[in-house]
């Protein structure tokens, strides 16, 4: 009876991580660019509206509100090993 219980238990601990990781539903996308002969590459998430308008998503957001960006994975950003950045 125990086994049984664990058993139960793991294959729905199984089910909702894997629900989880699936769950990101929208479309990725990856830009990449040679500079001084070095490859930049961002990887980053492209939000659908599914049916929605801008406009429409904006105006439920109350004063002092904001915006979050994307519900997925978050932006991957790989430079190159040696990097300088300048603002």
């Amino acid at each position: 009876m125990k086994r049984l219980l664990i058993a139960v238990l793991a294959v729905g601990l199984l089910l909702i991580v894997a629900g989880s990781a699936f769950a990101q539903g929208n479309p990725r996308g990856t830009s990449k660019i040679s500079l001084g002969g070095k490859a930049v590459s961002v990887e980053y998430g492209r939000p659908s509206l599914k049916g929605r308008s801008v406009a429409e998503l904006l105006d439920r957001l109350k004063p002092g509100d904001f915006w979050r960006l994307g519900a997925d994975k978050s932006a991957t950003f790989s430079p190159p090993q040696i990097c300088n950045l300048v603002m």
